[in-house]
């Protein structure tokens, strides 16, 4: 489940572990049993980050399997030494932004009125108030979407900053920029809906 892996504090890269550099190299060779390993290590963290991005259970099944599928074709262009983490996280937030390109929000719409919502692992205390993931969720949807990225990765699945840079393409500076603007907009939002985070 997202948040039950501790992160290493800020500035503090974890090893890497080896096990995740034997699958890279065999799974950039087509070795299923090495995907599969990938797969189970990342497939909770990916899928729920889709959730909290998206509140569409269904779309969030769809792109994390595009996620692998486009991790897996670019296995063999991994960088030696790397985490996979955030490496996996960044290509399942591109697929989410082009997906609210391509749809407008309209999922995110669909999610709102149906209610959809999945327990958060990690949640800023403030927020952790909040007593209808609705409402949440709605706030959520909201936000412009870098903004909402870098919210739900630090909030609801505890990633620290250089790791929510990494997953966003950006540097740490924009990432807490985004999470600040967020944060304030997202309370903002709260409120106007009568719950004080």
């Amino acid at each position: 489940m997202i948040g039950s892996v501790p992160h290493p504090p800020f500035g503090v890269r974890k090893p890497v572990d080896r096990r995740e550099a034997q699958w890279v190299r065999k799974g950039a060779k087509g070795d299923r049993a090495a995907q599969g390993a990938i797969v189970r290590a990342y497939q909770d963290r990916v899928y729920g980050l889709l959730l909290r991005l998206s509140g569409d259970r269904e779309l969030s099944l769809d792109l994390s399997q595009e996620t692998f599928l486009r991790a897996f074709s670019a296995l063999g262009g991994f960088r030696e030494g790397a985490s996979l983490g955030p490496w996996l996280m960044k290509i399942a937030n591109n697929l989410f932004v082009d997906h609210v390109r391509s749809r407008r929000s309209e999922s995110l719409d669909a999610a709102i009125e149906d209610g959809e919502w999945h327990e958060p692992g990690a949640e800023d205390p403030a927020f952790a108030r909040v007593a209808d993931e609705t409402d949440l969720l709605a706030a959520l949807a909201q936000l412009p979407v870098q903004w909402r990225q870098a919210v739900v990765l630090r909030h609801l699945d505890d990633m620290p900053y250089d790791a929510i840079a990494e997953a966003l393409g950006v540097p740490v500076g924009t990432a807490k920029t985004w999470l600040f603007r967020g944060r304030e907009r997202l309370r903002a939002l709260l409120e106007q809906r009568g719950i004080t985070p």
